[in-house]
């Protein structure tokens, strides 16, 4: 006779569960969505020069490195996504946990009299120990649609990470050049205040002289004052990015304030690498992370739709008892199979699929606006860079004509030509010029900041990556 032939019931149904198990799966399988997107950027000058990746290297500024590596090591956005992805792992162990079998076991021993109580009444003891299995045969795939929502929570919980990452380098650069913007604004002014004090006293002079009238004083003062007021709201803007950084670092009120620098180095940064809109779908943590919930969205609708179907459980149970005086030592066993099924919920479970149906579909959804806001983010991150160059030649070129117009009247005014009217005039505008320089030069690098951020930077956390967690 062959072997086979002499397979138990239970054992013939164990085997076809298993072969169900490996071929059988409910629910639809995840494809990424195709979203339209142009073959390139209408603006192709960010191809020619740069990196994406730690591009606040280019500046050469140790403390600004020092600064974002402490904000990426305290602060509490970033720790927090780290818990919710250690969380995230843990459900894919559980999840992972549900293909094999779960094995209980117990031990107790116990001393009896049934009888009534005479000298030779026998007390009885019993010693056993057993244990206890049990398999869920996933015959239609539900364990292993949970097994990918698990991984899909995990996978959006590793690009949640990377997009906080992204989001905090990039407002600790943004923050940093906003202070060296205002340094370089209030550096200016202050030489402007020394020009405009000492222009104050010559015409203060000649008033007295009788060489002039009280008017050009009183513009004078004017124009010191306002250099002044210019002057203390430079310094409030400075202090205000100041204190940004020192909570986004995770540092105390006024710890930046010896060491954070007032140089006057450079703002510029270099212009990312060129990306092709494409490619934004594997470089952007947000884009990744929106995929991957619709990806574990669409496990559900598994999961949910073989709730519905009747589930295959294997239970065994195989001990160890000895009852003295007695039967002496004997192993009980028990081996059973039982298919479960709901034969009536008045459509509760067929809710549930609609609903997670429905969840994905959103999800799905928002991931097509997700890529389409990426693109267009991109766009408009790539024009406000050329434009911001464009504006700063300009501006550059007016600087220079101001100056210019403005040495003519301090020299046309020495010998009495013209009056102080036409000086502070030209002192205004040359004053307003060489501001709205250094702002656009600090606008075009945080410009060039929120493009690398556009572009998706260069952040990635492998699935077995360990947590940095205080």
């Amino acid at each position: 006779m062959r072997f086979w032939a002499c397979l138990p019931r239970w054992a013939w149904a164990a085997l076809l569960a298993g072969g169900l198990a490996g071929c059988s799966m409910v629910g639809p399988d995840f494809l990424r969505p195709k979203v339209q997107v142009p073959e390139r950027f209408s603006d192709t000058r960010a191809a020619e020069t740069g990196r994406v990746g730690e591009w606040w290297q280019a500046l050469g500024d140790p403390l600004l490195t020092e600064l974002q590596q402490a904000a990426l090591d305290a602060n509490p956005d970033v720790q927090a996504a780290l818990q919710r992805l250690r969380a995230a792992r843990a459900v894919q162990r559980g999840a992972d946990a549900r293909m094999f079998p779960t094995l209980n076991g117990s031990t107790g021993e116990s001393r009896a009299r049934t009888l009534p109580t005479t000298p030779l009444t026998p007390i009885t003891e019993t010693f056993n120990a057993q244990f206890d299995a049990s398999w869920e045969a996933d015959i239609w795939g539900g364990i292993r649609r949970s097994r990918e929502a698990a991984r899909g929570g995990v996978a959006a919980s590793e690009a949640d990470i990377a997009d906080v990452r992204l989001a905090l380098v990039s407002e600790v650069a943004v923050q940093y050049m906003n202070y060296r913007t205002s340094a370089r604004n209030a550096s200016y002014t202050r030489q402007t205040i020394e020009s405009r004090d000492v222009t104050r006293d010559i015409v203060r002079q000649r008033v007295r002289a009788g060489l002039t009238s009280g008017d050009e004083l009183s513009r004078a003062e004017s124009q010191y004052q306002l250099a002044n007021a210019s002057l203390a709201q430079t310094l409030q803007a400075g202090e205000s990015a100041k204190l940004s950084l020192e909570f986004l670092c995770g540092l105390q009120p006024g710890a930046l304030s010896a060491r954070i620098s007032t140089g006057d180095g450079p703002l510029a940064l270099p212009v990312p690498t060129g990306v092709l809109p494409a490619e934004l779908l594997e470089r952007r943590p947000d884009i990744r992370r929106a995929e991957r919930q619709a990806a574990q969205a669409i496990a559900n609708v598994g999961v949910a739709k073989a709730n519905r179907l009747p589930r295959l459980l294997f239970t065994g149970r195989l001990g160890a008892t000895d009852i003295t005086p007695g039967t002496g030592w004997f192993n009980p066993f028990s081996l059973a199979v039982a298919l479960n099924g709901v034969i009536f919920d008045a459509g509760q479970l067929a809710a549930q699929i609609e609903q997670r149906d429905a969840q994905a579909a959103e999800l799905i959804w928002r991931y097509v606006q997700t890529v389409r806001s990426a693109v267009s983010e991109v766009e408009q991150r790539l024009n406000a860079v050329e434009q911001g160059s464009q504006r700063i030649g300009a501006l550059e070129r007016q600087v220079l004509a101001d100056r210019d117009t403005a040495a003519i009247a301090r020299e046309r005014h020495r010998v009495g030509l013209t009056t102080f009217l036409d000086v502070a005039e030209a002192e205004r505008v040359l004053f307003a010029t060489e501001l709205a320089l250094n702002q656009a030069r600090g606008t075009l690098a945080t410009d060039t900041i929120a493009l690398n951020k556009a572009l998706g930077g260069e952040w990635s956390m492998p699935v077995g990556a360990p947590l940095a967690v205080p």
